[in-house]
């Protein structure tokens, strides 16, 4: 028994079991195994999650067990998050991904029944994304939606009213969506878009993709499945591969949003 004072980094490998406190400030790195985007076998040296923390710096992270973040969770830099398998990661609050940042999720297996989850709810935080941007308070000023990559796991993301699933929040605009593989649930508020937003750029490469815009026939605002929120055309839109459902809402003068394209407008 002693004290080790890490003012550095700490790599544990794989074969290898540490037991004790981590530190704060440096935390350990385990070696991690993750498929990439094409679906190959790699390895990382990642930080486990924890559900304190409320803002992931450039890096790697791994959800090493079930763990739950009751907050808004802010991306700083280049993120990468690698979802064990049979393990659960919550953020009840969404992911917040500004533009100059991008935000990555990897699956250790491509079997449903293995494959680690993300949950993303921000239906509770006002006008923000389940994983994207929240809402800017200057129409001139507008935030801008950073960049969004979705490798593998199995991902539930939920926004707002007015906001996205996956893309923007509320009077956002230009995010950078890629979706290669995994099986993604992406649910819009009133008014907004599952997948997308304003002056977007969507890329689907493959995966199991289920994007759904809110309804409310009492309500004449209404978006698409993939693309356009209300009154927006969406951006560009590109599906090279995959499985897609995508289901546009209903408004109540009976013009609704799209399934893929354009919300609708006034």
């Amino acid at each position: 028994k002693g004290t080790i004072y890490n003012n550095g980094s700490i790599k544990i490998s794989s074969s290898a079991e540490y037991t004790g406190n981590e530190p704060e400030n440096n935390p350990l790195l385990y070696e991690t195994n993750y498929l990439d985007e094409l679906g190959a076998k790699q390895t990382a040296w990642a930080a486990k999650v924890k559900s304190s923390q409320t803002v992931w710096e450039s890096g790697w992270y791994v959800v090493d067990e079930d763990v739950t973040i009751n907050d808004r969770l802010n991306v700083s830099g280049d993120v990468h998050l690698i979802l064990k398998d049979n393990t659960d990661l919550t953020v009840n609050g969404g992911i917040n991904v500004l533009q100059g940042n991008s935000f990555t999720v990897y699956a250790q297996s491509n079997e449903e029944k293995t494959m680690g989850s993300l949950t993303a709810d921000a239906a509770s935080v006002e006008d923000s994304a389940g994983i994207g941007s929240t809402y800017s308070y200057s129409y001139f000023d507008a935030n801008k939606t950073g960049s969004i990559t979705i490798n593998g796991g199995i991902v539930h993301a939920t926004g707002a009213d007015f906001s996205s699933g996956i893309g923007d929040g509320d009077n956002c605009s230009d995010a950078i969506i890629t979706i290669n593989g995994g099986i993604v649930y992406a649910n819009s508020g009133l008014g907004s878009v599952g997948i997308g937003g304003s002056n977007d750029t969507i890329t689907i490469n493959g995966g199991q993709i289920y994007a759904k815009a809110r309804s409310n026939t009492s309500m004449w605002n209404a978006g698409a499945g993939i693309g356009g929120g209300w009154n927006s055309s969406g951006g560009s839109i590109t599906i090279n591969g995959g499985y897609v459902e995508a289901t546009g809402a209903t408004a109540s003068d009976g013009n609704g949003g799209t399934g893929i394209g354009a919300g609708n407008y006034d």
